[in-house]
């Protein structure tokens, strides 16, 4: 709160400027109160986005199924969501490492396997990831990432899952 009779205006110096400034002035002329000057906040360099998508049979299975949308996130993971929500991910560099949404049963069935490993991060939602390419066979893997988009559908709130099974 300030004392009675101080007005505050704040002042955008001009682009060259390193800092905004707050003035704090009282309506008597030429009395100024003080002056603050506040840093700008320092930017974070990001790694520089794919240009292209990775391409794979997987991945067009995936993007045909229901209400499905993708985009890349953390900037090297290309991700397949329905409703928002993420059901796949596929590495940019290499589309033949990916991971994505299991049952509890096939979570435990499939971490059993050579090549394929409990989902780093998300391990604990019941997410596994194919760390070896060739660990699942192509008819194996469309089938689960089937279920990956259904058990990701089946928890959407019931609004939005009617609206993508109509279509």
């Amino acid at each position: 709160m300030l004392p009675h009779g101080v007005a505050m205006a704040r002042r955008k110096m001009p682009s060259a400027a390193p800092r905004s400034l707050e003035i704090l002035a009282t309506p008597n002329a030429g009395r100024t109160i003080r002056l603050m000057a506040k840093p700008r906040p320092k930017a974070i360099p990001k790694r520089p986005r794919p240009l292209l998508a990775p391409s794979s049979a997987l991945i067009d299975f995936a993007l045909g199924l229901p209400g499905t949308s993708d985009d890349v996130k953390w900037q090297d993971n290309y991700v397949i969501m329905v409703g928002g929500k993420m059901f796949a991910i596929f590495e940019c560099d290499a589309p033949s490492l990916y991971a994505f949404k299991c049952d509890p049963e096939d979570f435990e069935r499939l971490c059993e396997r050579p090549g394929i490993i409990p989902a780093p991060y998300a391990a604990r939602f019941g997410w596994v990831k194919v760390a070896k390419p060739g660990a699942l066979k192509a008819a194996e893997a469309r089938k689960l990432i089937a279920k990956a988009h259904g058990l990701v559908l089946a928890c959407l709130p019931a609004k939005k899952r009617a609206e993508i099974e109509r279509g």
